[in-house]
């Protein structure tokens, strides 16, 4: 998973309007770490899955935790990307924001195929992510 929505939306599907925008928690989430306030109500990798300051709609519960553990930010020292651009990152990210799922099989050489799968994504800068490891490890993951 790549992308970010309030509900359940279909493979097919895209909805501006239901798309959670992972940026705006990771800015909430660093103005409560600058100022000391740390704790299961602002800190979502602290909490478990089921606890009660969880976010009551798992969606958004998922992209507090992404926005906190899996939004990439890119160190020339770490990655080699610029920080503001992305550029040279070994992660290749910045990614282009997709509103489906794309695979496509390519030709490698006459014996051998290659597939990629380009996910719906809804946040330039979250790897692949799963959404079970998201819920219930909530801890920095990429899955590709």
């Amino acid at each position: 998973m790549a992308s970010f929505y309030s509900e359940d939306v279909d493979i097919d599907d895209d909805d501006s309007s239901k798309v959670i925008r992972l940026e705006e928690y990771r800015k909430k989430y660093a103005k409560n770490y600058k100022e000391g306030n740390i704790n299961l109500a602002t800190h979502p990798i602290m909490r478990r899955f089921d606890d009660p300051e969880c976010h009551a709609n798992q969606f958004h519960e998922m992209a507090q935790v992404a926005s906190v553990s899996c939004l990439h930010q890119c160190i020339r020292g770490s990655c080699g990307g610029d920080p503001r651009t992305g550029d040279g990152c070994r992660f290749d990210l910045p990614k282009k924001e997709l509103k489906h799922t794309v695979a496509a099989v390519m030709q490698v050489n006459a014996n051998q195929m290659e597939v990629h799968i380009l996910l719906r994504r809804t946040c330039n800068r979250v790897a692949n992510l799963n959404r079970y490891l998201i819920r219930y490890l909530r801890s920095n993951h990429d899955v590709c």
